[in-house]
């Protein structure tokens, strides 16, 4: 059942976790596949255990005695005649009818009701851009080679190199019609990042990002020049960050959307990760979603990505004692001479996580930076403290799964009164300035460190997006279309 409502949940919706009656006679509890829904529509789902609100009891019944008398409230009671019949009233609790383990018998999403969609914000930094479009290109301008990678068609299971392919043949003007107030952009820096392979699949349901059109140009966030200008904000020369096309120049229809770059001082190449949306998402995640207060015990999976390196690093700042987990001893090496986690492991080595965590945390975890699902998170649920929270922004183990793995552990969200928020960063734009001017002293003075991960050329931009996948980037992975 909380695999159908999941798919079922409205945006920012809220899960309130008291039982999970169906569980617990199963000497292994069933597997939920559908988490990835808490990150998608920014779910809250709490557990809680009464015996910590006692003290509320008697404001509790001030309220409810009332409505019980003037019949506001019914209440059915099942009751049986006598002790010796004990046993058998307990067992039924748990003899349910109904088979509550097929969600085919909950045909949720038949009997919802159908939800307009939100009209479009006239400033949504992340919307997708129209790249090259042909009815902006102005005939008489300087006509440009324009190489570019497209989807070749959509995908499921594991996405490979031939997937994509890269166009040579291509061309560009670099003016557009009088007028008109969009922008012409010398891509520099392209991003390559996790939710892009949810944008290679088709989707019965609406995707929390737009899906690539396949036969088209694969987008994505990064850096520009602008080359051409339409727009009274923006001025040829400037740096840019936000979503443009894989492809050497891409025509801009919304210049609104995009991010001028003030600092250039600090490597234009951080704008796709430090200062860009991997940094706005481990602030976000790690201050606002997770609380933390010093002295805590902090877990962060796949640590030395682009957003786990950061996590970890403000962690530290906090005071709080820090473990990452990666897929390499040269990445759990960089996590402790150069992020200075208090310890990290070579997930790839640990052949139970479980007991992994609870050599490094032995008094268990506050705050876990979700960035990988599948297995990590069902050994984490077993060693979170009371009143935890975690933080999720990603499952990257689960991106090229057909079927999500199962999590067996979520009962441990009651047990211990956890907190499990999924968040998408795209919602806090509007905090990006303040998070800019916070981190870029940091960076300045040495307090935040960066690793990037630079491929150079277009061509290879497929291969530097499937490395993330395979665990093959040592910190953030982008790739260098043309320097500065």
């Amino acid at each position: 059942m909380l695999d159908a409502v999941l798919l079922n949940m409205r945006p920012h919706g809220r899960i309130s976790a008291c039982g999970m009656i169906s569980q617990y006679n199963l000497e292994k509890p069933e597997g939920v596949h559908n988490l990835m829904h808490i990150i998608a529509n920014r779910i809250q789902f709490n557990g809680f255990l009464i015996f910590d609100y006692y003290h509320r009891y008697y404001e509790f019944v001030e309220k409810i005695i009332p409505d019980i008398r003037q019949g506001k409230i019914k209440y059915v009671e099942d009751k049986v005649e006598g002790l010796e019949n004990g046993p058998a009233a307990l067992i039924s609790l748990f003899k349910v009818t109904e088979n509550l383990h097929s969600t085919k018998h909950y045909p949720l999403h038949a009997r919802q009701p159908q939800i307009p969609p939100k009209k479009k914000k006239s400033r949504s930094h992340f919307s997708i851009i129209v790249a090259g479009a042909p009815n902006l290109i102005a005939m008489a301008a300087e006509l440009v080679p324009n190489k570019k990678v497209i989807l070749k068609n959509y995908i499921t299971g594991f996405v490979k190199e031939t997937d994509m392919e890269l166009i040579t043949s291509d061309t560009i003007q670099l003016k557009l019609p009088e007028g008109s107030p969009g922008l012409i952009v010398k891509n520099l820096y392209l991003s390559c990042d996790p939710y892009m392979r949810s944008c290679m699949s088709k989707h019965d349901e609406p995707n929390y990002v737009p899906e690539f059109v396949a036969g088209s140009v694969i987008t994505g966030l990064g850096v520009s020049k602008v080359v051409y200008s339409g727009h009274t904000d923006f001025s040829v020369g400037d740096f840019v960050w936000g979503v443009i096309g894989w492809e050497e120049y891409s025509v801009i229809t919304n210049p609104e959307s995009f991010s001028k770059i003030k600092d250039t001082d600090v490597p234009l190449s951080y704008y796709t990760g430090i200062l860009g949306v991997p940094g706005l998402t481990a602030y976000i995640g790690f201050y606002e979603i997770c609380a933390p207060k010093k002295g805590e015990y902090v877990f962060v999976s796949a640590a030395s990505g682009a957003v786990g390196q950061l996590v970890g690093q403000f962690a530290k700042l906090m005071g709080c004692y820090v473990v990452g987990s990666a897929g390499s001893d040269e990445k759990v090496d960089l996590l402790k001479s150069k992020f200075d986690f208090d310890e990290a492991f070579n997930y790839k080595k640990e052949p139970d996580f479980n007991a992994a965590l609870k050599r490094y945390f032995p008094e268990g975890i506050d705050i876990y930076f979700e960035n990988v699902g599948g297995a990590m998170l069902d050994a984490v649920l077993l060693n979170m403290r009371p009143h935890g929270r975690i933080s999720a922004c990603g499952m990257i183990s689960q991106y090229n799964l057909e079927k999500p793995e199962g999590v067996h552990n979520l009962m441990h969200i009651i047990a211990n009164r956890i907190r499990f928020k999924g968040f998408l960063i795209f919602y806090y734009h509007h905090r990006y300035y303040e998070f800019v001017e916070k981190i870029i002293p940091d960076i300045k003075q040495g307090k935040i460190k960066y690793v990037e991960d630079k491929v150079e050329g277009l061509e290879n931009g497929p291969a530097a997006l499937i490395s993330l996948f395979k665990g093959l980037n040592v910190g953030k992975k982008l790739v260098v279309i043309a320097h500065e």
